[in-house]
Protein backbone atom coordinates (compact mmCIF):
# COMPACT_ATOMS: atom_id res chain seq x y z
CA UNK A 1 0.00 0.00 0.00
CA UNK A 2 1.40 3.73 -0.78
CA UNK A 3 1.96 5.55 1.76
CA UNK A 4 -0.77 8.02 0.67
CA UNK A 5 -3.71 5.45 0.66
CA UNK A 6 -2.12 4.49 4.36
CA UNK A 7 -2.29 8.63 5.76
CA UNK A 8 -6.24 8.58 3.96
CA UNK A 9 -7.26 5.68 5.81
CA UNK A 10 -5.51 6.05 9.18
CA UNK A 11 -7.18 9.48 8.49
CA UNK A 12 -10.22 8.30 7.99
CA UNK A 13 -10.63 5.93 10.45
CA UNK A 14 -9.48 8.23 13.03
CA UNK A 15 -12.41 10.87 11.83
CA UNK A 16 -15.02 7.87 11.83
CA UNK A 17 -13.51 7.21 15.76
CA UNK A 18 -13.83 11.18 16.73
CA UNK A 19 -17.49 10.74 15.25
CA UNK A 20 -18.82 8.27 17.48
CA UNK A 21 -16.71 9.47 20.62
CA UNK A 22 -18.74 12.56 20.03
CA UNK A 23 -21.80 11.29 19.21
CA UNK A 24 -22.00 9.08 22.61
CA UNK A 25 -20.94 12.35 24.35
CA UNK A 26 -23.66 13.77 22.95
CA UNK A 27 -25.94 11.00 23.88
CA UNK A 28 -24.98 10.74 27.55
CA UNK A 29 -24.91 15.13 27.65
CA UNK A 30 -29.10 14.57 26.41
CA UNK A 31 -29.37 11.69 29.05
CA UNK A 32 -28.05 13.76 31.90
CA UNK A 33 -30.48 16.86 30.81
CA UNK A 34 -33.40 14.72 30.59
CA UNK A 35 -33.08 14.72 35.10
CA UNK A 36 -33.35 18.18 35.11
CA UNK A 37 -37.48 18.68 35.00
CA UNK A 38 -36.27 21.88 32.34
CA UNK A 39 -35.70 19.46 29.72
CA UNK A 40 -37.81 16.13 30.48
CA UNK A 41 -40.49 15.44 28.23
CA UNK A 42 -42.32 14.34 30.87
CA UNK A 43 -43.08 18.04 32.50
CA UNK A 44 -45.24 18.86 29.43
CA UNK A 45 -47.92 16.61 30.17
CA UNK A 46 -51.47 18.33 30.51
CA UNK A 47 -51.99 16.60 33.92
CA UNK A 48 -49.31 17.49 36.73
CA UNK A 49 -49.64 16.22 40.38
CA UNK A 50 -50.14 19.18 41.46
CA UNK A 51 -53.42 19.83 39.81
CA UNK A 52 -55.20 16.67 40.91
CA UNK A 53 -54.09 16.90 45.06
CA UNK A 54 -56.07 18.96 47.89
CA UNK A 55 -59.39 18.56 45.75
CA UNK A 56 -61.88 15.26 45.33
CA UNK A 57 -62.54 12.47 43.42
CA UNK A 58 -65.31 10.00 43.05
CA UNK A 59 -66.35 6.98 41.38
CA UNK A 60 -69.57 5.83 40.81
CA UNK A 61 -68.02 2.02 39.82
CA UNK A 62 -65.72 1.21 42.46
CA UNK A 63 -67.92 -0.59 44.67
CA UNK A 64 -71.14 -2.10 43.75
CA UNK A 65 -73.14 -0.46 46.51
CA UNK A 66 -71.89 3.23 47.19
CA UNK A 67 -69.85 5.60 45.33
CA UNK A 68 -65.69 5.76 46.43
CA UNK A 69 -63.88 9.24 47.09
CA UNK A 70 -60.24 9.63 46.73
CA UNK A 71 -58.52 12.61 48.01
CA UNK A 72 -54.44 12.52 46.87
CA UNK A 73 -51.08 14.37 48.47
CA UNK A 74 -47.86 15.12 46.94
CA UNK A 75 -44.92 13.52 49.12
CA UNK A 76 -42.24 14.45 47.64
CA UNK A 77 -41.93 12.73 43.93
CA UNK A 78 -44.71 10.22 45.47
CA UNK A 79 -48.48 10.63 44.97
CA UNK A 80 -50.34 9.08 48.01
CA UNK A 81 -54.20 9.50 49.01
CA UNK A 82 -56.84 7.77 50.52
CA UNK A 83 -60.15 6.67 49.71
CA UNK A 84 -63.52 6.18 52.23
CA UNK A 85 -64.55 2.73 52.80
CA UNK A 86 -67.59 2.49 55.36
CA UNK A 87 -65.32 -0.20 57.34
CA UNK A 88 -62.06 0.19 57.09
CA UNK A 89 -59.09 2.64 56.67
CA UNK A 90 -58.13 2.68 52.85
CA UNK A 91 -55.07 3.99 51.66
CA UNK A 92 -53.27 4.21 48.20
CA UNK A 93 -49.10 4.28 48.76
CA UNK A 94 -46.04 4.36 46.91
CA UNK A 95 -47.94 5.62 44.09
CA UNK A 96 -44.64 6.06 41.61
CA UNK A 97 -45.73 9.41 39.07
CA UNK A 98 -45.16 8.80 35.50
CA UNK A 99 -46.64 10.21 32.15
CA UNK A 100 -47.63 9.19 29.21
CA UNK A 101 -45.91 11.91 26.83
CA UNK A 102 -48.37 11.28 23.72
CA UNK A 103 -51.29 11.73 25.54
CA UNK A 104 -50.28 13.56 27.92
CA UNK A 105 -51.63 11.64 30.81
CA UNK A 106 -49.82 11.17 34.03
CA UNK A 107 -49.94 7.75 35.11
CA UNK A 108 -49.60 6.16 38.79
CA UNK A 109 -48.48 3.00 39.38
CA UNK A 110 -49.17 2.15 43.66
CA UNK A 111 -50.69 -0.30 45.62
CA UNK A 112 -53.84 -0.11 48.04
CA UNK A 113 -54.43 -1.57 50.99
CA UNK A 114 -57.07 -1.81 53.61
CA UNK A 115 -57.94 -3.08 57.22
CA UNK A 116 -59.84 -5.99 55.17
CA UNK A 117 -61.18 -7.13 51.88
CA UNK A 118 -61.97 -9.88 50.52
CA UNK A 119 -58.68 -11.70 49.79
CA UNK A 120 -56.11 -11.79 52.62
CA UNK A 121 -52.49 -11.93 51.01
CA UNK A 122 -49.57 -14.42 52.02
CA UNK A 123 -47.81 -11.01 52.71
CA UNK A 124 -47.87 -7.42 54.55
CA UNK A 125 -47.71 -4.09 52.35
CA UNK A 126 -48.42 -1.47 54.69
CA UNK A 127 -48.76 -3.07 57.51
CA UNK A 128 -51.95 -4.99 56.27
CA UNK A 129 -52.70 -8.16 54.90
CA UNK A 130 -55.31 -6.93 52.49
CA UNK A 131 -53.26 -5.20 49.61
CA UNK A 132 -52.82 -5.23 46.02
CA UNK A 133 -51.61 -3.32 42.75
CA UNK A 134 -53.23 0.10 41.70
CA UNK A 135 -53.16 2.12 38.41
CA UNK A 136 -54.33 5.32 37.76
CA UNK A 137 -54.43 7.03 34.95
CA UNK A 138 -55.26 10.81 35.22
CA UNK A 139 -56.69 11.22 31.40
CA UNK A 140 -57.27 14.95 31.74
CA UNK A 141 -57.84 17.58 35.13
CA UNK A 142 -60.95 15.98 36.05
CA UNK A 143 -61.02 12.22 34.56
CA UNK A 144 -59.33 9.51 36.33
CA UNK A 145 -59.56 6.09 34.76
CA UNK A 146 -58.24 3.18 37.50
CA UNK A 147 -57.51 -0.57 37.69
CA UNK A 148 -56.93 -2.63 40.95
CA UNK A 149 -56.11 -6.37 41.84
CA UNK A 150 -55.45 -8.15 44.90
CA UNK A 151 -51.65 -8.85 46.81
CA UNK A 152 -49.31 -8.80 43.62
CA UNK A 153 -52.05 -10.17 40.67
CA UNK A 154 -52.70 -8.12 37.74
CA UNK A 155 -54.26 -4.96 38.26
CA UNK A 156 -57.39 -6.18 35.93
CA UNK A 157 -60.39 -4.82 37.94
CA UNK A 158 -61.72 -1.17 36.16
CA UNK A 159 -63.22 1.70 37.89
CA UNK A 160 -63.29 5.32 37.18
CA UNK A 161 -63.68 8.44 38.67
CA UNK A 162 -64.49 12.61 37.87
CA UNK A 163 -63.34 15.64 39.92
CA UNK A 164 -65.95 16.46 42.43
CA UNK A 165 -67.06 19.70 41.58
Amino acid sequence: MTAGKSNFWKTATGMVTGLTGLIAAISALLVALGEFPLFNQATNSTVRPEEVINVKWTSKDFYKTHSADFEFDLVGKKLIGTYNNIKEDARIFDGKITHNIDSGAMIINGYWSETHSNKACSTQKNNSQYWGKLELTFTSKKTIVGRWGYCNEPAENSFSAVRFM
